[in-house]
């Protein structure tokens, strides 16, 4: 939730949403390590 509101998303599950649209994974679980190819940063355009 506050990475959600630092990045300007009001509501927890919208920021999920957007964030499973762009990396293919839900924050938790990159957050738990569950990936494939690990990101050290993320841009995105």
């Amino acid at each position: 939730q506050d990475i959600g509101r630092m990045c300007g998303f009001d509501s927890p599950s919208y920021f999920g949403k957007v964030f499973r649209e762009y990396l293919g994974l839900s924050p938790r679980d990159y957050r738990t390590g569950k990936l494939d190819h690990p990101y050290d940063t993320i841009f995105l355009e």
